[in-house]
């Protein structure tokens, strides 16, 4: 992952050796899912010079963008460096002045005397971005990073616990794996053990793939009803279901009313469809989607995991949901990460 960031952060710069401009690296600390900045740079242009707490990312998307924490060089302004910026994806941060630039030499860069704005510049490092999209990120891997992030442990139990536990074959954990340890986010200790390590790291770049990759193959389909309020005292376990996104939320923080349900199961619970009236719509308010783990869980347990349901809340792509899902991760997934750093450490 470092390597990578090397790469486009170099493949940038020579971009915008192209437009006039140059850069000179002042710090450089990347790591994953710091809070910090990934890296200070002094960019030099015509008339003056500015620098920039940067961040260097692979396939941006916006979600990823505004989740990512304010860095703290407050007097900073704060600089995006991505392979590439799609034209779509510009013209949103141009609206919300975040200053980017890209290996393909799309920018925007407005600070004091500067102001730069190329847009539709092709990408350059599609192929090699392509063949760096590794499969850990495709469905079936991010089935595996969801167990792993749900149970951390696992990513240090044997490879035929793991693939029963995440639903998937056992060839897929061995390549699932490996890409995780190339990258950064599990740590081989020895021929055979290993741990996570980054687990932030891994939630930051699992939620947009998930939302992107996974989450619309799920869909087992919407219905609608006079009233949704049912929610509130329902316990979906009486249909072999789980609540998700919104009302899971409701249930664990109280902080959201919910405007529509999600529902986890293996399929479309008929009885509780027969019993609440829903009517099948395409645009209803109650959406059913496929459960795919396979891990034990409390049975007292009425909601999916605190991953997915954070993951759900930011796939709106709303403020309100986003607010509730930062109380969410300090809430429920935070603490269960640092324990299990914790564990190593002491």
């Amino acid at each position: 992952m470092l390597e990578k960031q090397a790469i486009i952060l170099r493949r940038a710069g020579e971009a915008m050796e192209r437009l006039g401009l140059r850069w000179e690296i002042l710090r450089s600390e990347p790591r994953f899912g710091a809070k910090d900045a990934d890296y200070v740079l002094k960019l030099h242009y015509p008339g003056g010079e500015v620098e920039f707490a940067a961040d260097v990312k692979a396939h941006p998307t916006l979600l990823a963008i505004n989740l990512r924490r304010q860095p703290m060089h407050a007097e900073m302004p704060h600089l995006l460096v991505a392979d590439y910026v799609n034209p779509k994806l510009a013209e949103r941060l141009r609206e919300q002045d975040v200053n980017f630039v890209d290996a393909a030499g799309n920018a925007y860069l407005r600070r004091g005397g500067l102001y730069v704005w190329a847009k539709g510049e092709k990408d350059i490092l599609r192929l090699e971005t392509e063949r760096e999209r590794r499969r850990a990120f495709q469905p079936t891997g991010l089935k595996v990073i969801f167990a792993v992030l749900c149970q951390p442990e696992l990513a240090e139990t044997d490879y035929r616990r793991l693939a029963k536990t995440a639903g998937v074959a056992l060839g897929t954990v061995q390549w699932v794996m490996r890409d995780l340890m190339n990258d950064g986010y599990v740590m081989r200790l020895g021929r055979f053990d290993r741990r996570l390590v980054e687990p932030k790291g891994l939630l930051d770049a699992w939620v947009p793939a998930y939302g992107r990759d996974l989450r619309p193959r799920l869909l087992l389909g919407r219905f609608d009803a006079n009233d949704i309020n049912w929610w509130r005292n329902t316990d979906l376990r009486r249909y072999g279901a789980m609540w998700g996104g919104e009302p899971a939320a409701a249930r664990l923080t109280e902080y959201i009313k919910p405007g529509e349900l999600t529902i986890y199961a293996d399929e479309i619970p008929a009885r509780l469809v027969a019993e609440r009236h829903l009517k099948k719509q395409d645009t209803g308010r109650i959406e059913f989607r496929k459960k795919f783990w396979r891990f034990e869980e409390d049975e007292r347990m009425t909601t999916v995991p605190p991953v997915l349901i954070y993951a759900d809340l930011l796939a709106l792509a709303e403020p309100r949901a986003r607010e509730v899902a930062e109380r969410l991760y300090d809430e429920e997934i935070d603490g269960p990460f640092r324990e299990h750093l914790a564990r190593w450490n002491r």
